[in-house]
């Protein structure tokens, strides 16, 4: 296994992480304006502007943001519509206005349908909480001595941590990992769905399994934090399954563009996918700043478990398990 290049990580990063929508649909937005302002604009460079609306629109597509069914599409449509009007020369003056404000109208709304999406949650908890931690080998490590980020956050914090994450997981088996936590976990972080992404498993049970995963997990008093999965290109349906089950159970999202900038940075994986011990490491300062961790706070020593640090199952791939993550 070895880290994969640098063109690589900014794919996963650029795309995977989702900010090829917002560069995609800003530079789209921003040629729209500009070419709407220009009304002696020769019909040559118009042309050139309607490319790079055209290929800048695409590019946004790519990064397989999990926006409602049909918006994509309709704004397209519109952007079409207003394109056609803009390049044929019987189009008067008061069409291509109309025309024009209803693409920049539509681009500037499907903008703002991501926009609670991409807002860091804030996380309630108590001054001291009790913290379960499910997840695949992303969380787990490769290893069972790896130093992974639930232990380095059990060192730096004194809080007890209760690490059910285990390689190979996927949702299906992650309701074991949920029924060995015990019920005191009053903050549960969940970091899951790769494996059955990766493997390419059914979109319906995708989301059906989500969706009784985080019904499993809820309990009164206990708040769930949900790592969004990135995702490749043409996969945003499952995107929308996840947003849909962590909408339903009021589970808080943490933004895509965190975990793919952890992917994405250098020395931060062994493979793409697994973390290295300094991917732990960033994974566990991300936690941490979610969680509102004193800056003060000291590691101890984590060459070994620390004594608040608890492993309920064993990191044994099940048999209904794929092993990849």
């Amino acid at each position: 296994m070895s880290e994969p290049p640098l063109l690589m990580r900014f794919v996963v990063d650029h795309f995977a992480g989702g900010a090829a929508w917002w560069w995609g649909l800003g530079l789209a937005l921003a040629f729209l304006v500009l070419d709407s302002r220009l009304s002696t604009i020769a019909s040559s460079a118009r042309r050139w502007t309607t490319i790079v609306i055209g290929l800048a629109f695409l590019w946004a597509g790519v990064a397989a943001i999990p926006v409602p069914v049909g918006w994509y599409p309709a704004v397209g449509c519109c952007l079409i519509v207003e394109r056609a009007a803009a390049l044929w020369p019987r189009t008067s003056q008061r069409g291509r206005l109309v025309t024009c404000g209803v693409a920049i109208v539509a681009l500037a709304g499907l903008l703002l349908v991501e926009i609670p999406w991409v807002i860091t949650p804030v996380v309630p908890r108590s001054a001291s909480p009790t913290i379960g931690v499910i997840g695949d080998s992303v969380t787990a490590g490769l290893n069972e001595d790896d130093i992974t980020w639930p232990r380095l956050l059990a060192a730096q914090t004194g809080w007890q941590i209760r690490d059910a994450s285990r390689q190979g997981a996927t949702l299906r088996s992650a309701r074991d990992q949920l029924v060995r936590l015990p019920d005191d976990v009053d903050l549960l972080l969940m970091e899951i769905g790769g494996n059955d992404l990766l493997e390419g498993f059914d979109v319906d049970t995708f989301g059906r399994q989500f969706d009784e995963l985080l019904a499993a997990a809820r309990k009164p008093g206990r708040t769930i934090v949900l790592w969004e999965l990135p995702l490749p290109p043409l996969h945003a349906e499952y995107g929308r399954r996840q947003r849909t089950a962590a909408r339903r159970h009021a589970v808080l999202l943490l933004p895509r563009r965190y975990f793919a900038a952890v992917l994405a940075t250098q020395g931060a994986t062994v493979d793409g996918i697994h973390l290295s011990a300094a991917g732990q490491k960033q994974m566990a300062a991300l936690v941490a700043s979610l969680l509102n961790v004193s800056e003060e706070a000291t590691p101890n020593d984590t060459t070994a478990s620390p004594a608040n640090y608890h492993r309920p199952i064993p990191t044994i791939a099940g048999p209904d398990e794929s092993g990849s993550q």
